[in-house]
Order: C-alpha cells, then sequence, then structure tokens
C-alpha cells in the first residue's frame, strides 16, 4: 500500500506519523519543500496540545525545542478592561508559545526517524492521498474541490524587536478589527491587525504581510481515493487559537480514515465527511457567539458583519 501525503506540517505529520504506527509495512511518501519563512505568525499552544504530542511520540523533541512556556492570554474584548485566561493552574501542564521554525523541523526530523521517505514532488502513482496542504487544499482543488469562504478576513502581520520579554499573547478589539501580539524567540513578538480588505487603512495598520485569514471549508472534502486534513479541509478564524493542536488530532482521525476506506470498512469516507462538515458547523456557531460578545460598535462594519452573517448562505463565496 502506498500512501501520498502532501504537506509535512502538523496535519501532514500528524497523519504520517500515526499511519506510520497503525500500518507500519504501508509506504508512506510525505511531498514537502523546505522554505525559508520570511513571516512567522506567533503561534501558542494551549496546555491540551501536549496529549496529542505524547500521542504522537512527539513530546520529549518538543521539550528540546527551545519553546517558551506560557502563563495564559489577556484580552480586551467586550471591553476595554482587560481580562486573563491564566494558564498556572491546568491540570495539563502550561501553555507554550512556539519557535515555529524549530517546530517544523522537529517534524521533519520525527517524519525521517520514523522512516517516512520524504521528496520534494510526490511522484508515482499512490494508493490513496491525504491534502494537508493549509488553506490553498492544493490537491483536493486539482480534483475539482472548491474553497468556500464565509468572511474575508485577513491578517495583517509585522515582527517588532521588544524592550522586555512579553509574558503573554494580548488580543484587543477595535472598532474594524482586533489586534493581537504574542511572543518570538529572541526576544521579539509579532503584532497583527485582523480586518476587512475594504477596511484595511495601511498607515500604523501597515504590515510587512498580509493572508488571508478567514473562514472557509473545502467541498467536498473527500474523494474516492484521497481527503483533506486540517485547514485543507476546513480553515478557522485565529480567534479560535485551535490551529496547531487541531492539525494535529485531525491528523490522527484522517489516518484511521485511511486505513478503513483503503481496506474496505463501509462508509469510512462519509463518516469522516460528517465529522468534518460537524466540527465545521459548531465552529461557526461558537465564532459567532464569541464575536457576538463584542457589542461596543454595533454599526461598525466589522463587527455587523460577523454578528449577522450566520446562516446567511449569500455570505459564502469560492475562493
Amino acid at each position: 500500500m502506498r500512501v501520498g501525503i502532501w504537506g509535512a506540517g502538523p496535519a501532514g505529520a500528524s497523519t504520517a506519523l500515526t499511519l506510520r504506527q497503525l500500518e507500519p509495512a504501508w509506504e508512506i511518501v510525505v511531498a514537502h519543500r523546505a522554505a525559508t519563512r520570511s513571516w512567522q505568525p506567533g503561534e501558542t499552544l494551549a496546555p491540551g496540545a501536549q496529549a496529542l504530542l505524547r500521542g504522537l511520540g512527539l513530546w520529549e523533541r518538543f521539550l528540546a525545542g527551545g519553546h517558551a512556556q506560557a502563563a495564559g492570554t489577556r484580552a480586551a474584548w467586550g471591553s476595554a478592561e482587560p481580562y486573563d485566561n491564566e494558564y498556572l493552574f491546568s491540570a495539563q501542564g502550561p501553555g507554550w508559545h512556539l519557535n515555529r521554525p524549530a517546530f517544523d523541523a522537529m517534524l521533519v526530523e520525527a517524519l525521517r526517524a520514523a522512516g517516512i521517505e520524504i521528496a520534494a514532488e510526490a511522484a508515482g502513482a499512490f494508493d490513496f492521498v491525504a491534502d494537508c496542504t493549509g488553506r490553498s487544499a492544493v490537491y483536493g482543488v486539482s480534483r475539482g474541490a472548491r474553497r468556500i469562504a464565509d468572511d474575508r478576513l485577513i491578517a495583517a502581520g509585522t515582527v517588532v524587536a521588544g524592550s522586555q520579554p512579553m509574558a503573554c499573547t494580548y488580543v484587543e478589539a477595535q472598532e474594524s478589527g482586533w489586534w493581537y501580539s504574542t511572543p518570538l524567540p529572541g526576544n521579539r513578538y509579532v503584532r497583527a491587525w485582523m480586518t476587512d480588505p475594504d477596511l484595511y487603512r495601511g498607515g500604523r495598520e501597515s504590515a510587512e504581510t498580509v493572508l488571508s485569514a478567514c473562514s472557509q471549508h473545502l467541498s467536498p472534502c473527500v474523494g474516492e481515493d484521497w481527503l483533506a486534513v486540517g485547514d485543507a479541509a476546513a480553515a478557522f478564524d485565529p480567534l479560535s487559537s485551535q490551529g496547531i493542536p487541531r492539525a494535529l488530532r485531525m491528523g490522527r482521525i484522517a489516518a484511521y480514515t485511511i486505513r478503513d476506506a483503503v481496506s474496505g470498512v463501509p462508509g469510512a469516507l462519509t463518516k469522516y465527511r460528517r465529522y468534518i462538515e460537524a466540527e465545521y458547523a459548531h465552529y461557526r456557531s461558537a465564532h459567532r457567539h464569541f464575536y457576538r460578545q463584542e457589542n461596543r460598535w454595533p454599526d461598525a462594519p466589522f463587527w455587523a458583519r460577523r454578528q449577522q452573517y450566520e446562516g446567511d448562505s449569500n455570505v459564502q463565496t469560492a475562493v
């Protein structure tokens, strides 16, 4: 059995490593092109990620990666007065501010250590393919799937040298969007402005990188011999803080689905598709709930769009 996995990020690595645990004799090829990141989004892992990393056999490698412990998050959301969400008393241990280049390198090293082939191109025939290419969903789109967006959120970010270390991730709502700041290695931090393209004015909001951060899903997210994983299947607003943990978890689920699908288990891919659809529907409900907590600017376009769009199919657009 030969399985191709497009992408060596958290979703792809989790899928590949779990498949190796389930089916040691299968040939697994991960298509991965090493790239130098010009932009680091700044990511914080909540305490619950530890169990996922342990399940993949990555915990000791992770601890050696130079990641800084995170005290928690602070937000001015729904009020000008900030409030804290501390990890101090979590039964699952601390959170972590990621050194993302080290984290990505750890994933590639773990794949190689597991005897998984890493290639610049996914050449040859495969019995099954997992699309783990992130928001672009390259493989799924090549097979006729469409990326459907529910909004047009962008992230305009820049990296700044800090005068002193940041202790936590900070989120602050404003009239036409919201900011987040979080630490990076080397006493730096990332500052990103989240807004809509027609509301982005540059000036003090100007950024070195502008990326899509919209809520989107892939339709369909499965085919006869492929499925999409992580952000390729459905991508969430960064406010959810679910990016990497969700990618790791979905990689585990995808691997079990692939094993069942190629083994002829009836309905394996249908079950996976329904899971993705239900997860995205739950996310949309939670998304609306959290945006409705901020009601200081009810007539501002940014907030009105997010507090009213739920259930309005006219807002959905192909991207």
